[in-house]
């Protein structure tokens, strides 16, 4: 499978923290820090090595300055997401699968089948048992046409599409890369090469320090081999911008069909 990251990706990021980087000096020197005083949490100014209190009738000071944090943070996300990009890259420079190639290849795939079924293979990777034990099983209450619980009507709507295109896949499969043990979402072999990929779909996307802890899940995935737009898929879904059927079918037909 190709690459699908949009060539201007990078330029969009880098024209963001250019804008945002000039945005940031219209917004006073110094920065702001909480300190907790009993139960509440007191606002400081810092600035040329002086701290100083700032009171209720600063409220305007203390916004301009909060607003500043807010945008430096963003900045770090988008360098961050920046840098997974150019890690991307160089991995799909040097990932090249020998065996894929020729069971691609149209004069060698019809001489390749009499070495294994792969159908019957996937057919029973799909249905053995496998390692599972994930956090929180107990949140598994949605029902599937597969016959298993997942956790989100998100996952059902994934899992169905699935099962109905006869996709061989694992639910919260346990996986080890180097000193970790994760549970991604969906591990899924593809129907006509056997090969193994991971979906991840990522509920709250609206929810910073969710999509932070993620950004450490996919540099993992990334130094171990799983690319995001070759073996990874990342789905993503907001309150205001649910997940559909039509990208879940958009994504099967891409990678599967």
């Amino acid at each position: 499978m190709t690459n699908k990251i949009p060539a201007n990706e990078q330029q969009q990021i880098q024209t963001e923290i250019h804008a945002l980087e000039k945005r940031l000096k219209k917004y006073p020197p110094g920065e702001i820090v909480f300190y907790k005083n009993a139960k509440y949490f007191s606002p400081f100014y810092l600035h040329n090595n002086i701290r100083e209190y700032l009171p209720k009738s600063k409220r305007a000071l203390i916004t301009q300055l909060v607003e500043k944090s807010y945008w430096y943070a963003r900045i770090e996300d988008l360098q961050n997401h920046l840098s997974l990009l150019k890690l991307q890259s160089e991995l799909n420079a040097t990932s090249f699968s020998h065996t894929e190639r020729l069971l691609d290849d149209p004069c060698f795939a019809p001489y390749l089948s009499s070495l294994f079924s792969l159908s019957d293979e996937l057919s029973a990777w799909a249905s053995e048992d496998f390692p599972s034990d994930p956090p929180f099983p107990e949140k598994r209450i949605h029902n599937t046409a597969a016959n298993i619980k997942v956790r989100s009507k998100s996952e059902v709507l994934i899992t169905n599409a699935l099962y109905t295109h006869q996709i061989p896949f694992r639910y919260e499969c346990m996986i080890t890369l180097g000193f970790h043990k994760l549970h991604p979402d969906f591990t899924i072999r593809h129907p006509a090469t056997g090969k193994i990929y991971l979906w991840e779909h990522y509920g709250t996307a609206d929810d910073p320090r969710y999509m932070n802890d993620s950004l450490d899940k996919q540099k993992l995935y990334i130094a171990n081999g799983f690319i995001p737009s070759t073996n990874l898929i990342l789905t993503y879904e907001t309150k205001n911008t649910p997940l559909t059927m039509d990208t879940i079918e958009r994504v099967i037909r891409e990678y599967f069909l």
